[in-house]
């Protein structure tokens, strides 16, 4: 090609229009209505499926909200002149100005919660993945009923715990599970709301296996019966050793 227009845009430079002639006669020459795309992270030169309006040579141009415009003072024959406009917005690297009203739904994926500790947050429509982190040996119950949406499922997944055989059985029509039994660890939980979005809420409480270890070691053995109710403001110092 001979006096074509080349731009970049992004990664991008495409190249317009110009003078082009074939292998076996480089001595003629005649405007061309290609667009080249040269991709400069692949190092690829990609003849477009589009082509100009017209045939261009000897051509300028400019850049305008991704469009080219191009400017040429031969489309083969004497005092023809074009004003040519593409658009380069298929090709662009460059992100989109309007963003899609309605994205694909990211799941919502909590931090570690300590037990005993209650969350609140966004539904958008895929399973959510809780851990919760249970410090001492005992019983865990994740409830999933303060959520405002229909529990689809909930799912005790990962180390599976010791289902308790009564109402914290996790399903969906008791939206609890009761596991019992278990060593310090985490533990991971799943629920599924459904596919509308919305919020969930879900609350967790725990209770030990391990009594106190250290109980008090003179523990009162007859408290008094009737406590004074007014303990004087300003006792002595110190009291008599012999009273009356």
């Amino acid at each position: 090609l001979l006096d074509a227009f080349a731009v970049s845009i992004g990664t991008k430079v495409y190249v317009l229009g110009g003078y082009g002639c074939t292998a076996s006669d480089t001595n003629n020459y005649w405007p061309v209505d290609t667009i080249h795309v040269i991709d400069t992270v692949t190092n690829t030169v990609t003849l477009s499926t589009e082509r100009l309006a017209v045939s261009a040579g000897s051509t300028t141009g400019m850049v305008v909200s991704d469009f080219i415009y191009l400017f040429t003072g031969d489309t083969g024959g004497v005092n023809h002149y074009a004003t040519l406009k593409w658009q380069t917005t298929k090709a662009t690297d460059a992100p989109t100005k309007v963003p899609s009203k309605n994205p694909t739904p990211a799941p919502t994926s909590p931090a570690n919660i300590i037990c005993g500790e209650s969350k609140t947050g966004d539904y958008n429509g895929q399973a959510i993945t809780f851990s919760v982190v249970l410090a001492y040996d005992g019983d865990m119950t994740f409830d999933a009923r303060p959520s405002p949406m229909p529990v689809s499922s909930l799912q005790n997944i990962a180390p599976p715990g010791v289902l308790d055989n009564g109402v914290g059985d996790g399903n969906a029509a008791s939206n609890v599970i009761l596991l019992q039994g278990l060593t310090a660890g985490t533990y991971r939980f799943s629920l599924n709301l459904g596919s509308g979005t919305g919020q969930f809420s879900i609350a967790t409480q725990c209770s030990s296996d391990v009594p106190t270890k250290t109980p008090t070691k003179d523990p009162t053995s007859g408290p008094t019966k009737t406590p004074t109710k007014i303990p004087t403001m300003d006792p002595s110092v110190a009291p008599t050793k012999t009273p009356t």
